[in-house]
């Protein structure tokens, strides 16, 4: 560009060079010749402003073009998206309050069948201690020994505790098996329950992620047609000007062949040539003006990114120390807790306890990214199955102490005696 300007004013020199060679020979007081060249500048002035409106034209039209090939891929975007009506929202809601209702159902009567089933269980321990008390005094008595009759217990008949009659101790114990094949059947129902629940809340999860995605969708689609409304009243407002402005460089072209004569043919000529080329000069400079403003934003903007990259790398190297830190720190609160946890369920001897632990779940592919903790409570019954229970189901004094060893952990692991 520049040198395209160096020619171009080469080429102007000239041809001022020449007008003053002719100038000489014409008598240079007329006052046509003083017109006529005003006219030349005002008509150069005009050119001018016409080429800046183009100019603004095709920068107008091509955001337009950009707008809407954002727009194009935006709606290939939305249309991949499955259709997320409220109704399918609320039905998945409806099922997860359904499940966890069952869910609550099941807890309750797994824990009203266990202390069904350990009551009967005692009831007939006390009944084989006051047997084996009576057998004591009657084998003083020469009645009998007590293995006899335990023996002989086996087929007889006790008071049933619910009802008062008479049955047999076998029917008490079948009905004891029965509950306890009941309670089998409820902790696989409640597991199935779990699942099912867990994959309702994944479902729901997933489709407000995608509803979410719609809506971004959706407001960016309506802030281009909002451009493109913007953009499409500016473009022709600038047209109304160029058709002005046109109109106006023809009446000025006009004017400038009227003034023309015989006698100014020649330098008129000339000054139309000078007038042209002074135009290219200066659409040629602000041409250059706006290419060295860019090349200065693009060095700016390079300049700034390895700052930023600098600056996001010393960032990055934090944040892996910091999440370093958090992990070690989890890690470690987790690890005590299970630790005393075991211990002070060992001294405190809780029945059908089995174990209570914190188990660390870590989850980068989920929506936050975030680690999480989840309280399992296994429980046992009497003939050794093992099962998950819920913390709302311990009692006051096993709420209070794993409670305690929560808090004990956490102040053990960030060295709050210190």
């Amino acid at each position: 560009l520049r040198e395209k300007i160096e020619d171009k004013r080469e080429e102007l020199a000239d041809l001022e060079a020449d007008i003053d060679d002719s100038s000489r020979d014409v008598e240079e007081g007329r006052k046509e010749q003083a017109e006529l060249e005003e006219k030349l500048q005002e008509l150069r002035s005009t050119r001018s402003e016409l080429e800046s409106i183009r100019r603004k034209i095709e920068r107008q039209e091509e955001s337009i073009s950009s707008l809407k090939r954002e727009r194009s891929d935006l709606e290939d975007d939305l249309e991949e998206l499955p259709e997320a009506p409220m109704g399918e929202h609320q039905n998945l809601e409806a099922d997860i309050d359904r499940l966890r209702t069952e869910r609550q159902d099941l807890n309750t009567e797994i824990n009203e069948l266990r202390s069904l089933i350990q009551y009967n269980e005692e009831r007939l321990e006390a009944e084989d201690y006051d047997l084996l008390e009576d057998g004591g005094t009657a084998a003083d008595s020469g009645e009998g020994s007590v293995t006899d009759q335990l023996v002989a217990s086996e087929s007889e008949t006790v008071v049933c505790w619910t009802c008062g009659s008479s049955v047999e101790r076998e029917q008490i114990e079948s009905t004891i098996d029965r509950l306890k094949r009941l309670r089998t059947e409820k902790v696989d129902e409640l597991n199935d329950i779990k699942t099912r629940l867990e994959e309702k809340k994944e479902a729901q999860r997933e489709a407000t992620k995608k509803q979410r995605r719609r809506e971004e969708i959706e407001r960016k689609l309506d802030d281009i047609e909002s451009e493109l409304q913007r953009r499409d009243e500016q473009i022709d407002a600038l047209k109304q000007n160029r058709e002005s402005l046109t109109e106006e460089v023809e009446a000025l072209e006009s004017d400038v062949e009227n003034l023309e004569s015989a006698d100014f043919e020649e330098i008129l000529s000339l000054h139309k040539e000078a007038n042209q080329l002074e135009f290219e000069i200066d659409s040629l400079e602000s041409d250059l003006e706006e290419v060295t403003e860019e090349i200065e934003s693009i060095e700016a903007d390079v300049e700034r990114a390895d700052e930023l990259r600098e600056e996001r790398s010393e960032l990055v190297e934090e944040l892996t120390d910091q999440r370093t830190k958090i992990d070690q720190i989890e890690a470690e609160a987790v690890e005590s807790f299970n630790e005393h946890m075991e211990s002070i369920l060992e001294l405190l001897g809780y029945e059908n306890i089995e174990r209570i632990w914190i188990e660390r779940i870590e989850n980068p592919s989920g929506s936050d990214g975030q680690t999480r903790f989840e309280l399992h409570i296994v429980r046992t019954t009497e003939n050794g199955a093992a099962y998950e229970d819920t913390i709302e189901h311990l009692s006051e004094s096993e709420r209070e102490v794993t409670g305690l060893i929560f808090a004990l952990a956490g102040y053990l692991v960030h060295d709050l005696h210190e």
